[in-house]
């Protein structure tokens, strides 16, 4: 699936790019994510967006390559990296496995586009992993089809409202991606 190969960087850093990315998003909504994530996750960039945020600067995502496959985002870690970038990304192909080894077979299912077979290869791999106590009730609570249906509910809902939100506020005349 092609999309865009993204850089994120702040007036902070001089323009330099710190993270590099792919999305098949648009940029604005992807930057919005990357800001939401900052709030519940400790990866680097996370860290790096919640500190620069509260500096007082503002994240820019910059266009680097548009319609890229997932893979070039791999080749431009690695470009950016050898050129000398202190990049933020954790792993060098950008899949965000944070440290797990995958198999080949693994690294083709997170590839190729979704299939009930690789669906099905993924919930294998995700049965067998070491969950903590926590981790495993939650896995459980969602191995439930009532609980999926529910919180599928609970999330339709709440996209439905921010939706209806973004919608009242072009109506106003408010830039929404701020």
């Amino acid at each position: 699936m092609t999309g865009t190969i993204y850089g994120l960087t702040t007036d902070a850093d001089d323009g330099v790019i710190r993270y590099i990315g792919h999305t098949t998003q648009k940029l604005g909504k992807r930057l919005a994510l990357h800001k939401a994530q900052a709030k519940n996750n400790r990866r680097a960039v996370c860290l790096w967006v919640l500190e620069r945020l509260a500096a007082g600067f503002s994240i820019r995502i910059i266009e680097l390559m548009r319609n890229a496959m997932p893979s070039d985002e791999a080749v431009f870690i690695s470009k950016y990296r050898s050129d000398g970038f202190d990049l933020l990304n954790e792993t060098a192909d950008g899949y965000g496995t944070h440290g797990r080894v995958l198999t080949p077979a693994m690294v083709a299912v997170f590839r190729a586009p979704s299939t009930d077979t690789q669906k099905a290869a993924v919930r294998a791999f995700n049965a067998n992993r070491d969950y903590s106590s926590v981790s495993r009730k939650r896995a459980e609570k969602w191995a439930d089809p009532e609980h999926k249906k529910m919180m599928g509910d609970r999330i339709r809902a709440g996209r439905a409202a921010a939706k209806a939100r973004r919608i009242e506020q072009n109506a106003r005349g408010k830039d929404v991606c701020e």
